[in-house]
């Protein structure tokens, strides 16, 4: 099973993040791949093939305000992504003071447009928290 992970490469807690979830679940057999997007908006052109062939896409965000707007570039970037339609998507937002939950629900919502299916969606305050996010998504492979 083949996991995609799409992070803002210039947000180092979200490739962070991501990093730790890439190592829990690639030790269990799961073949992963990193589409990054950078300060530009650029749809990271030489990693979206690595969506291609994705059993299961895993989107993260940092809320950019306390009001849980996703940035520009991420908005722009599922928009634009025709790999999302038809597939699961696993949603994240990095733990915020204020604007985290409502960012999780502006990408939620941002996935479901674009037609993924949501398959699991989380809050994560740190290392702990992305492991144990990890360890359900090997559950997608059942």
């Amino acid at each position: 099973m083949k996991l995609v992970f799409v992070c803002e490469k210039y947000k180092s807690k979200l490739v962070k993040a991501c990093g730790i979830m890439e190592q829990v679940v690639s030790v269990s057999g799961f073949q992963t791949a990193r589409c990054e997007i950078d300060e530009a908006g650029q749809d990271a052109k030489e990693n979206i093939k690595a969506l291609s062939g994705a059993d299961l896409l895993v989107i993260g965000t940092e809320p950019t305000g306390w009001d849980g707007v996703i940035s520009d570039n991420l908005k722009k970037f599922i928009a634009s992504c025709s790999h999302i339609e038809g597939r699961k998507v696993v949603v994240f937002s990095l733990k915020k003071l204020f604007g985290d939950k409502k960012a999780l629900k502006n990408l939620m919502k941002a996935v479901e447009e674009r037609g993924g299916f949501l398959f699991d969606f989380d809050i994560i305050a740190g290392e702990q928290d992305a492991k144990a996010f990890a360890e359900r998504l090997k559950s997608a492979k059942k």
